[in-house]
């Protein structure tokens, strides 16, 4: 496969974007998940070196244009 070892693939949910992200925050297991934007040139190892180092229970990269480019979240399970 084209990912390494230790990812898992899962096809995208129906519905809104809210059911969507939903969806794929649902299928992770116990503690932090971060999802990513496809369309995200400004993405940099340092702009991900503190997500969720914060004690915080989400993270956001907001984007230029009003929407986002990263949700984060400490428990997606919850």
């Amino acid at each position: 496969p084209w990912l390494p070892a230790g990812f898992d693939v899962a096809a995208q949910s129906s519905g809104g974007l809210d059911e969507r992200i939903a969806a794929a925050f649902g299928l992770c297991g116990r503690g932090p998940a971060l999802l990513v934007g496809m369309d995200t040139p400004q993405l940099t190892a340092e702009l991900l070196h503190d997500v969720g180092r914060d004690g915080h229970d989400a993270w956001f990269g907001p984007a230029a244009d009003g929407g986002f480019w990263a949700l984060g979240v400490a428990e997606p399970a919850r």
